[in-house]
């Protein structure tokens, strides 16, 4: 898993509380994400909601 990482996802960044990635997709393009650490993912009535960490 951490070998087929690095070989799709080669700019990784981290400035807190943000992830940054640049990863290619399947088509070999350039896709850039970027993930707020300081937010959970909650289950909130059946839906998936961004929450703030407590």
């Amino acid at each position: 898993m951490a070998q087929n990482f690095s070989k799709h996802c080669t700019r990784v960044s981290f400035r807190f509380p943000r992830l940054y990635a640049s990863c290619r997709d399947f088509q070999n393009k350039l896709q850039s994400s970027s993930f707020d650490l300081s937010l959970a993912l909650a289950n909130v009535g059946g839906q998936l909601q961004f929450r703030p960490l407590e």
